[in-house]
């Protein structure tokens, strides 16, 4: 049996609980109140127990994740329902419409998985449990259901977790947040701020602010999608609370568009570099037109690698810099260039009818919102049909970094088939592990249309995406009326949904940020407390024998060798995810249609000449034998090394979570010449015997020609090693990285071996050491203390 489908927001079509009350009303009154009512005022109640306790025998096994978002008056009408009522209630068609309004069926199972989908949606302090009480008064105070269930009901709801706080009851801009990885990053931050009040030493110091910065700067990355009418720049207008997108002022869709918080609103435009403008074909005009783009005075350019965008905001708001003259060349050279603008500026490089915005690769906008502060970045795409091949490598490369990727569906056009397809290809090149699909403009349909429009979306995308693992999540929204004020746009529930999956419990990325601040501020704590222990000992002239400590750091180095063992057993299991022998078989089909592309090559330019009736010209056939085989191989292995270099990226990245040290220790993936590569292993693509063979048959008629092409192409290619090309490098790509790895590795070990002199260098003065200024030893001691009590409350974060 399917599990419940989970949390869909439509409250703006749900028939109205009050209409559903005065038919209930009109049609039936209680029979009799419900025996067995066992649950007192305060006591915690198990949702199963309570679930069993008023279906009895009826009670069925249920998904204990299920959560269902509505408003709560509808949600009362579906809990008070239970086995002595379920046939009365299902037979009205109001009841019926709130449940087929969530997308679910109208039976006994789809209704125990609201109820279910309710009552977690409480413990998640998704909706007001006030509110949900005052609605169940109300089907009291009607004598729809009676006084006794009434009780067991409020008991029940009242033993849940707390209630919304009172801003979050009243909806609107004002959502506050409030969440288990704020919450644990503000306790930890705190312990991090009384570690430096303790003035510790130099290290210490900046090792503890160093772990609060990293923690700061951890990324959230949500990415949004869809065709171009589904409404992206107005649905991100309502989110972030402020009209910028859409506006005279920002890029036109066709664009990256990538949204980041600054205390004050700026833009950076950054430029195609010299090879990606030769790779989209776009040559640098002789005039120097591109250097006009930098013309205006005020501007100063930067790789996009640079450690700070030099731009001060004067009083009056508006940005200066220096400007520093480029030619043409500097332009478009590596790194790529870009360009700090205010944002009423950016129109004149991204405009359709601007003759700069050939160059520009993407726009990062700047603004003070509240749902940037928290290195949340939103990345608008273009439209899912763009034409610009390296744009689109760009989307997917973003994509690939995403946590949520956000789909946004024209409930006028909604789940065509560009949109499954897009979403599918999307999830299965990204890490994302959660998708949300949106349905915009909800405000332009009936109920009963949106309904249809919301069941036949979630059915279209669900069975698309089963097999991906990745949860979707359903929304139906309307920007229109979050402007206008409207009380159920949907916005503000998909808010609180973003915040949740970023930063919820159950968030992957915020579990591991968290995760490796406490392990560093531990291991800072560890270091301290040792300093503080070292100061103590030589103020009292300690006797603690040389064997003892020495004892003390070979158990250091016997933690380290067993965490060395640990990284290396890590690097290890990641290296051997890496699915090589998928890129390999896409290797070998691409030499294999290689050797049918020449074929047709041969065939077209031999068929050419003889409609021309000019001799068919032997070099030239070779000649194109040669190119194609040549320049086709090439791209076959660069793009093949660039997914290597992907998943070892990928690798990487996992590494320096789990483990917080090795985070900046590996190097990015170099410039890799491929013809160099093939030059150090002794391979050469001229392929000379595919263009004699070539040659030779060049009077043997059209196919005679193109097949003895194909077969020399075919003998060519099918060499053991062309064809062990792929699993070559990916032995390459591993090796280089676990060389790396090693080498951070070394690393440790190096400062251990320091450590290990510095504390020998100790003893013997501590041989020498005797009693010290007594005041300073009593607030070492309490600095001690202090630390070990710091470390106790870090231990229970």
């Amino acid at each position: 049996m399917q599990a419940a489908q989970t949390d869909l927001n439509l409250t703006s079509n749900l028939p109205t609980a009050q209409a559903c009350l005065n038919l209930i009303y009109a049609k039936f009154r209680p029979e009799s109140d419900l025996a067995g009512a066992n649950f007192t005022k305060g006591e915690a109640v198990d949702t199963d127990k309570f679930l069993s306790e008023i279906w009895g025998a009826l009670k069925l096994f249920l998904d204990p994740k299920t959560q269902i978002l509505a408003d709560e008056q509808s949600l009362a009408v579906l809990l008070a329902a239970d086995a002595e009522n379920f046939d009365r209630f299902m037979a009205l068609k109001e009841f019926r419409d709130i449940l087929h309004a969530l997308g679910l069926k109208a039976d006994i199972y789809s209704l125990q998985c609201a109820q279910l989908g309710a009552i977690n949606a409480l413990k998640s302090a998704k909706i007001s449990k006030s509110k949900l009480l005052a609605a169940l008064e109300i089907l009291q105070t009607e004598n729809i259901i009676s006084a006794a269930h009434f009780s067991r009901l409020a008991a029940f709801v009242r033993s849940l977790s707390a209630d919304l706080p009172p801003q979050n009851e009243q909806g609107g801009a004002n959502f506050k947040k409030s969440d288990v990885f704020h919450q644990k990053i503000d306790a930890l931050n705190d312990i991090c701020e009384r570690i430096l009040s303790l003035n510790p030493g130099e290290n210490v110091a900046k090792s503890a602010e160093k772990a609060r910065q990293k923690a700061h700067e951890l990324e959230f990355n949500v990415a949004v999608t869809g065709v171009i009418n589904a409404g992206k720049s107005t649905l991100l207008n309502a989110l972030l609370g402020k009209k910028i997108l859409g506006a005279s002022n920002v890029p036109e869709t066709v664009n990256l568009t990538v949204l980041k918080y600054a205390p004050e609103p700026f833009a950076r435009v950054n430029f195609w570099s010299e090879a990606e403008l030769k790779e989209l074909g776009i040559a640098q005009d002789q005039d120097n037109e591109i250097a006009q783009i930098y013309g205006g005075a005020g501007v100063k350019f930067e790789s996009e690698t640079a450690q700070n965008l030099n731009v001060k905001f004067n009083a009056e708001g508006e940005s200066e810099a220096k400007f520093k003259s480029p030619s043409a060349s500097e332009i478009c050279s590596e790194p790529p260039a870009s360009k700090t603008v205010k944002t009423d500026e950016i129109k004149r490089y991204t405009s359709a009818d601007s003759k700069y915005a050939k160059f520009v690769k993407s726009v990062e906008l700047y603004e003070n919102l509240e749902l940037l502060k928290d290195n949340v970045r939103i990345i608008d795409t273009p439209g899912i049909d763009d034409a610009v091949a390296a744009r689109e490598e760009l989307v997917r490369r973003f994509m690939r970094e995403c946590d949520l990727m956000v789909h946004l569906m024209n409930v006028s056009q909604s789940a065509t088939q560009k949109d499954l397809d897009f979403i599918v290809a999307s999830l299965q090149n990204s890490h994302a592990v959660r998708l949300a699909v949106l349905l915009t403009h909800a405000d332009v349909l009936k109920e009963g249309e949106l309904n249809e429009v919301a069941a036949y979306a979630k059915k279209s995308v669900e069975e698309r995406t089963r097999e991906l693992g990745v949860g979707a999540e359903f929304f139906a929204v309307s920007a229109k009326s979050y402007f206008e004020g409207g009380q159920n746009s949907g916005v503000e529930e998909f808010k609180e949904y973003l915040y949740e999956t970023l930063f919820g419990q159950n968030s992957q990325k915020s579990r591991l940020g968290i995760e490796a601040y406490k392990k560093e501020l531990g291991r800072v704590c560890a270091q301290f407390a040792a300093d503080t222990q070292s100061e103590i000992l030589k103020l009292t002239g300690s006797n603690l024998s040389l064997s003892q400590r020495l004892a003390e750091l070979n158990e250091q180095k016997a933690a380290l060798a067993s965490r060395l063992e640990d990284v290396r057993g890590a690097v290890k299991e990641e290296l051997e995810r890496l699915d090589t022998a998928k890129t390999a078989a896409s290797y070998e089909l691409g030499l294999r249609s290689l050797a049918q592309t020449l074929k047709q090559r041969v065939a077209d330019d031999v068929n050419y000449a003889a409609s021309k009736k000019q001799k068919i010209d032997p070099q030239r056939l070779a000649r194109i034998a040669q190119t194609t085989i040549k320049d086709g191989v090439a791209a076959l292995m660069r793009q093949n090394r660039n997914e290597i270099v992907r998943q070892i990226t990928a690798c990487t990245q996992n590494i320096a979570l789990k483990f917080g040290e090795f985070e900046g220790k590996t190097a990015a993936a170099e410039v890799f010449s491929i013809n160099d590569y093939l030059n150090s292993k002794g391979i050469s693509l001229e392929c000379v015997q595919v263009a004699d063979a070539v040659a030779s048959a060049a009077n043997s008629g059209a196919q005679a020609i193109s097949e003895a092409a194909k077969v020399a192409a075919e003998e060519f290619l099918g060499a053991q090693r062309i064809k062990n090309f792929v699993f070559e490098l990916s032995e390459f790509e591993k090796s280089e990285f676990k060389k790396q790895i090693e080498a951070a590795l070394k690393e440790q070990e190096k400062t251990l071996a320091i450590s290990e002199e510095a504390l020998k260098n100790e003893l013997a003065e501590l041989a020498q050491t005797s009693g010290r200024d007594s005041r300073e030893l009593e607030r070492l001691n309490s600095q001690s203390e202090a630390i070990n009590a710091i470390n106790l409350e870090l231990q229970s974060v």
